[in-house]
């Protein structure tokens, strides 16, 4: 039996939101705290002066570890030719939804994989797509 804990979407908020900002994607993650967006938008433009977050052309994960959310938060999003997949992560995140967005993190490693996360337009498309890579994981 492993001591590495399974991945599990179960206690990651997702959602899809098309044609919003990238302000308006981090709104809608900090529902919780709403005053903590103008903290996060400074956090990602510091996290990219680090390195760009853009893993394909026009696909970026903006990414940052707060504690103005109770749990992981995945915001998927576009505006124009630009899509976001914005990671809101508090530091107290369970280690199975670590383990979780580590096998989503993976899958952009792949063209096709980005172009279908790309093409989701419900959330439902994303959880059930979510479902069935945590499956595969199993």
């Amino acid at each position: 039996m492993s001591a590495t804990p399974s991945a599990s979407f179960a206690d990651i908020d997702i959602q899809v939101l098309k044609d919003k900002s990238l302000k308006e994607l981090v709104d809608a993650a900090v529902r919780f705290d709403p005053t903590s967006t103008e903290d996060i938008l400074e956090k990602i433009q510091h996290r990219d002066q680090i390195g760009s977050t853009e893993v394909a052309p026009g696909f970026f994960i903006p990414h940052v570890v707060t504690d103005s959310v109770p749990r992981i938060q995945l915001v998927l999003g576009t505006e124009g030719e630009v899509t976001w997949l914005l990671v809101l992560m508090p530091s107290n995140a369970v280690p199975e939804s670590k383990r979780a967005l580590s096998l989503l993190m993976r899958q952009l490693a792949y063209e096709e994989e980005v172009s279908r996360i790309r093409s989701f337009s419900s959330t439902e498309q994303f959880q059930h797509y979510l479902a069935v890579i945590e499956r595969r994981d199993q």
